[in-house]
């Protein structure tokens, strides 16, 4: 009986802890929430350590050193933030309805609790960034971030003098008003409410500069200490001071729940100005005839077409897409340039971003004509001076101010749209290294030509998703009919194929806010990126005010974008046959997820797990069934133009070979999944791509610029549908990197 009396009582004692462990932090919920934000951020979330690592790259020895600065004090601001706050919530006798609270109570283990927890909280902050930077072989930058833990340890535990907060309102007195709420928080309430005033608008009128200055990790830091303070002091003490119960949690859910059907400013940005286009958009067929005359080849001359395929994968996607491609126009072989024999590509996600990238190159006058000295070298060194910028501190800002703030705001601000801080950023790197606005003006632009469209520069087809059907959303120069694309959506017209629920076309054209060709080419390569969260939703209005539907990622679909280069092959390869051996269809699919299965890997099953298989298993079903369908988009995709079986992998790697891939291996580099890359990446995937596999990949395309195999190896298509051979005369294209109408697009820019 004795032995089972103690064992109650120990059991009584340690749920005793917990509920007073729970009371605690229920109290400090968001002082409690900042430090597992840090905690999770930036030590298991990739990304996150990629932020840190960032700031201790050598370019922050330099110029950017201040960035490095301002994230030390951002972390020491937050931890006295977090420190401060709990500080203050757990000396405060409440009365009213919290009288009866267990943080009222005064119980030892409740003292010990309200003495230490408020000191536990900052060292976690100040702790996680150097455990980050020392894990990742970052010394230096770790030796400072560990001196600011001793420092914050020293001020907490050893210290002599008040510093702030440290006299707040004594257990025995119950706080009945504001009055008795200590004068240095007052103080700290009003510094940052004015800094976060003036830091918003700041954001919202230079949503490029001033968070590129401050930095993705400081701005984190920042709106995690403005929550913390606003939390804790405005949501949480005020209200209990006079007897209420916490407003924490349920006045935040009461104004989103509010606004919620009317704070929706996602709709995307309009192109203003003059649109040139100068001739309406052809289909596919006809699009590509227009551009193999152009080329006046002969009936018997080999002639290389590549098709390109990429897929999603952010920033690092397009890094990488725009890797590949510049470096193949860099080491072309032939008396052309290799984005001659480019008649399409289809992006995704950051793949669309990346081609974007490298066919404005093309369009807008090459790396000769690049401003920035150290960019001109090549396409490919262009490409990465244009996405090597920080794309992410600018959406964070505005995820995190701004746009944070319209959640609770029942009317609609498109200068809070963080779409708009992503797209203007693109905007601004190009712009920068480029010296022109090829980025910020009409997707259509890059086609238009002095008189007539120009046949130098590569269509693009970029993919986004239909959130209420799932469909393609397709933002291409080519006409997207529903024959040659089935079940697709054509941004510049996309009700000609939309039916009402009984049947019946709708009626033709409408223009609609949102939609091509009044969108600039950053905002078409949006509709592409718009993965969760990060960016949201496109609200495509109609012109009634209505609402057509809303526009995420493409991945949600289809990651790979084989789906569309498929059918678009299906939809030229008659034209490609017409024209007897001289056209040479070849695919180019651009992978960047390290070590992801290559076309012809074995294909093995991958091991069950038993976490919660109940709650898991339609979940991963979802997220699997999407990479399956881009695996197989891309076999088909493979299969429709090579004619031969993964099973013969000698044939199909054979120098015969119309199918190309390149992808990054995990032994070379784990880029992270983000909108911001470290030179360290960049270096990795640059090595990747020169190197092994990738390398060799390239050698045998750039070599069809002066060898062509004597006979055609389009794969079935090609020759299915031979019947005529049209004899013509090839023009010469020019040398040089810079395209011919580079000077004549110039003078369109706005």
């Amino acid at each position: 009986m004795h032995r089972q009396a103690v064992d109650t009582s120990r059991t009584q004692r340690f749920f005793g802890l917990v509920l007073d462990f729970g009371a605690i932090a229920w109290l400090c919920i968001y002082p409690l929430f900042a430090t597992v934000s840090v905690f999770v951020l930036f030590l298991l979330v990739g990304q996150g350590r990629e932020l840190l690592n960032i700031l201790a790259e050598e370019k922050y020895d330099t110029w950017l050193a201040p960035q490095r600065s301002i994230a030390y004090v951002a972390f020491a601001a937050l931890a006295i933030a977090v420190w401060h706050t709990s500080r203050v919530l757990l000396h405060v006798r409440y009365h009213g309805i919290g009288a009866y609270g267990r943080t009222n109570a005064d119980t030892p283990t409740m003292a010990i609790l309200r003495k230490h927890f408020p000191r536990w909280l900052p060292c976690v902050v100040l702790l996680v960034p150097s455990a980050s930077w020392f894990s990742s072989g970052q010394y230096w930058p770790g030796f400072y971030a560990l001196l600011l833990l001793f420092i914050g340890i020293y001020l907490l535990y050893f210290r002599k003098v008040a510093i702030l907060g440290h006299t707040v309102t004594p257990r025995g007195v119950q706080t009945a008003h504001l009055d008795e709420v200590p004068k240095q928080t007052k103080f700290i309430v009003g510094c940052w409410l004015f800094f976060a005033f003036i830091l918003v608008q700041s954001i919202i009128h230079e949503p490029v500069l001033v968070p590129r200055v401050l930095g993705a990790t400081s701005v984190v830091l920042m709106a995690l200490t403005g929550w913390t303070i606003f939390g804790g002091f405005v949501l949480t003490l005020w209200p209990k001071a006079y007897g209420w119960p916490s407003m924490a949690v349920a006045a935040p859910m009461l104004l989103a729940i509010g606004s919620m059907f009317t704070n929706d400013n996602h709709a995307p940005r309009s192109y203003d100005g003059a649109i040139r286009i100068s001739d309406q958009r052809m289909d596919a067929a006809t699009t590509f005839n227009r551009w193999l005359n152009a080329r006046q080849l002969t009936a018997e001359q080999p002639y290389p077409v590549f098709i390109v395929a990429t897929e999603g994968g952010g920033l690092r996607a397009a890094y990488w897409t725009a890797a590949v491609l510049g470096r193949l126009q860099d080491r072309w072989r032939g008396d052309d340039r290799f984005s001659d024999h480019v008649f399409a590509i289809s992006g995704v996600s950051g793949g669309s971003l990346g081609a974007a990238a490298f066919v404005s190159l093309v369009a807008r006058g090459g790396p000769n004509n690049a401003v920035q000295a150290h960019c001109r070298a090549s396409y490919e060194k262009a490409a990465d001076c244009v996405l090597g910028d920080d794309f992410l501190a600018p959406t964070l800002s505005f995820l995190m101010f701004p746009d944070a703030i319209q959640r609770f705001w029942p009317v609609p601000y498109a200068s809070n749209d963080r779409a708009r801080a992503l797209e203007l950023a693109w905007e601004s790197s190009w712009r920068d290294v480029m010296g022109n606005d090829a980025f910020a003006n009409p997707f259509p632009d890059l086609w238009s030509g002095a008189e007539s469209p120009r046949t130098d520069v590569p269509s693009l087809l970029l993919n986004g998703t239909v959130v209420e059907d799932g469909r393609r959303f397709i933002v291409s120069n080519i006409n997207i009919g529903d024959k040659e694309f089935p079940d697709a959506y054509d941004a510049f017209d996309p009700v000609a194929y939309l039916y009402d629920v009984k049947g019946r076309l709708l009626p033709g054209k409408q223009p609609k806010h949102g939609v091509a060709p009044a969108i600039a080419l950053s905002t078409a390569a949006h509709h592409s990126a718009r993965f969760t969260f990060v960016s949201p939703a496109a609200r495509i209005e109609r012109t009634d005010g209505g609402v057509w539907g809303r526009i995420v990622d493409g991945g949600y679909h289809e990651n790979s974008g084989a789906q569309t280069t498929n059918d678009l092959l299906t939809s030229i390869a008659p034209q490609a046959s017409a024209r007897g051996r001289a056209i040479h269809l070849y695919a180019i699919l651009i992978s960047n997820a390290p070590d992801q299965p290559q076309l012809c890997d074995d294909r093995r099953k991958t091991v069950a797990s038993d976490w919660f298989p109940e709650v898991f298993s339609p979940l991963d079903a979802l997220l699997n069934a999407r990479d399956a369908r881009g695996s197989l988009a891309r076999r088909i995709f493979a299969r429709t133009l090579q004619g031969e079986s993964c099973r013969d992998k000698k044939s199909i790697e054979a120098k015969t070979q119309s199918v190309f891939e390149f992808h990054i291996r995990s032994s070379d580099a784990k880029p992270t999944l983000g909108w911001f890359l470290s030179e360290a990446a960049d270096v990795q995937m640059a090595n990747s791509l020169h190197q092994g596999g990738n390398a060799t990949t390239a050698d045998a395309i750039v070599s069809l610029g002066i060898h062509t195999p004597s006979a055609p190896h389009g794969g079935p298509l090609a020759t299915e549908f031979a019947a005529k051979k049209k004899g013509l005369t090839r023009q010469p294209q020019p040398s040089s990197v810079t395209s011919p109408d580079a000077n004549t697009a110039a003078s369109h820019d706005r």
